[in-house]
């Protein structure tokens, strides 16, 4: 629901209509297992589209991230390195 934005209105509505597909094929009397795993199947199918458009998408977003993170560290000719400034600490442990 959070990246609902990013997926095209046919692949959601394509899912949502897997969706009550496998409802129907769960509910039905008597239960067909056939139906109910190629019920699951296409809605697995359907779902990894899902995977396929955020991983592009996050590619994208972290490519034009990348190059502008690229830049200011050039520009700004830091050396604190590709973690940054890292500082070390001391704990105890409450028992």
């Amino acid at each position: 629901k959070e990246n609902k934005e990013k997926i095209p209105a046919d692949v959601t509505s394509s899912i949502e209509a897997k969706i009550t597909a496998l409802k129907t094929a769960k509910d039905a009397q008597p239960s067909d297992v056939a139906a109910i795993k190629s019920a699951s199947e296409a809605l697995s199918s359907e779902i990894s589209k899902i995977g396929e458009i955020l991983a592009k998408a996050n590619a994208a977003a972290g490519a034009g991230a990348g190059q502008a993170g690229a830049q200011g560290a050039n520009g700004a000719g830091g050396n604190a390195g590709p973690e940054g400034d890292v500082k070390d600490a001391e704990f105890k442990e409450k028992k």
